[in-house]
């Protein structure tokens, strides 16, 4: 029954993606002007563009975007790093890699704590 619920969620985060993503069908302009890297609407871009990247299947990419924002402390971002981190193998076929650190930082960033279950890992 936990497996249908958990599977529920990531099917409904991922449908969510999809749709915001039908909006991203190009690359963004705050991704291609001098916009600071990390500025919120830069990251939001980037987060649009992960979400599209993901939209079309092209996973391993949108996970490393999803990672590399939730390092920066964008949410939304946190929170997809963690879905495709703990439902990898099962949704995904793949299990995504993150350090433990990187891991406890999202899940303040999201407020969920031990949610991911790590193996010891170098950092």
């Amino acid at each position: 029954m936990h497996r249908i619920a958990s599977l529920r969620t990531v099917l409904a985060a991922a449908l969510l993606a999809c749709c915001a993503a039908a909006q991203a069908q190009w690359i963004e302009p705050a991704l291609q002007t001098g916009v600071a890297p990390t500025s919120r609407e830069a990251q939001d871009a980037r987060f649009r563009e992960a979400v599209r990247l993901h939209k079309f299947g092209r996973w391993s990419a949108a996970y490393g975007r999803f990672a590399e924002l939730a390092d920066e402390g964008h949410v939304p971002a946190a929170r997809a790093a963690l879905a495709m981190l703990r439902n990898g193998p099962r949704v995904y076929g793949t299990d995504w890699a993150a350090t433990p650190t990187q891991v406890a930082g999202w899940e303040q960033a999201t407020g969920t704590r031990g949610a991911i279950k790590m193996a010891a890992q170098a950092e």
